[in-house]
């Protein structure tokens, strides 16, 4: 007998209340508490999951919309790699996540979208609009050396996400590396979605970037 909320065991216990989250159960009826451990977070798990197909799909109709093609072929291959970790990662933990560690996963796309997002206002404010021509001509050296690191970083999201594919393989190879798959999905879903709020930058951003 495990708690929903947590997975602690409640075997013995007679308070009703788990000592862990304070959630309440209570021992004859079976629906406040599960047999096994890991259904709680398990479930949890599919929820966060559909609301990241939901924001994938809301960036895949904008990428269509807005004829951002460069950007629909990237959410298309990072994506597939990314839903198809997460949902493999889920089913396959014998335990509930680490979320620090799910949270360090995320770090790499969260710097990604700072530096593009600091670099388009500082674009903005030190050009006095945006760039008329392709490159980096007519920048200062603060700015240059800003849009390469927003660059550099961008590109090797885009290579780590690209190899994730082989290392998706690699983890399903063993039990005992299986439980990184789950991560390794948070890894390329969060890059999936950075990618995807490229269209709703300003227009004349997003020409510079991509040529």
């Amino acid at each position: 007998m495990y708690c929903t909320g947590c997975d602690y065991q409640l075997e013995g216990l007679t308070t009703g209340t788990c000592p862990e989250c304070r959630k309440r159960f209570d021992p004859a009826d079976s629906g406040t508490f599960m047999p096994f451990p890991g259904c709680g977070w398990r479930k949890r798990q599919f929820g966060w999951f559909a609301l990241v197909l939901i924001l994938l799909a809301l960036e895949v109709v904008h990428a269509v919309r807005t004829y951002a093609d460069s950007t629909l072929f990237l959410l298309v291959v990072t994506g597939s790699i990314g839903c198809l970790s997460m949902l493999t990662g889920i089913l396959l933990r014998r335990s509930r996540p680490d979320l620090r560690i799910s949270m360090l996963m995320t770090m790499p796309a969260l710097a990604v979208v700072a530096l593009i997002t600091s670099l388009a206002i500082h674009m903005y404010m030190s050009l006095g609009g945006w760039p008329k021509t392709i490159g980096t001509g007519g920048f200062s050296r603060s700015l240059e050396i800003h849009a390469d690191l927003a660059m550099f970083g961008f590109t090797i999201l885009l290579l780590s996400n690209l190899l994730a594919w082989a290392m998706l393989l690699g983890f399903g190879c063993t039990r005992r590396s299986q439980q990184w798959i789950y991560h390794l999905g948070i890894f390329t879903m969060s890059s999936c979605i950075c990618i995807g709020l490229l269209p709703f930058a300003p227009d004349q951003f997003v020409s510079w970037w991509w040529d």
